[in-house]
C-alpha cells in the first residue's frame, strides 16, 4: 500500500477556527497483483470521507 498527500489547505471548522484539511491518495491490492486507488479526506483530526475504486475480492 502506498500513501501520498495530494492536497493540503486551510479550511474553517464549524466553530469558526481554521484547521488543516488534507486529501490523501492511496493504492491498495485485494489479490496482490491488481492495484486500485482510493482517497481519504481529513479535516483537522476527523476523517470526512473515503472513496475507493471498485475492486475484485
Amino acid at each position: 500500500m502506498t500513501l501520498d498527500v495530494i492536497k493540503l489547505r486551510l479550511c474553517r471548522h464549524p466553530k469558526s477556527y481554521m484547521q488543516f484539511c488534507r486529501t490523501y491518495e492511496f493504492e491498495f491490492s485485494s489479490d496482490g497483483d491488481s492495484r486500485y486507488k482510493g482517497f481519504v479526506n481529513i479535516a483537522g483530526k476527523q476523517p470526512k470521507g473515503v472513496d475507493m475504486d471498485t475492486y475484485r475480492v
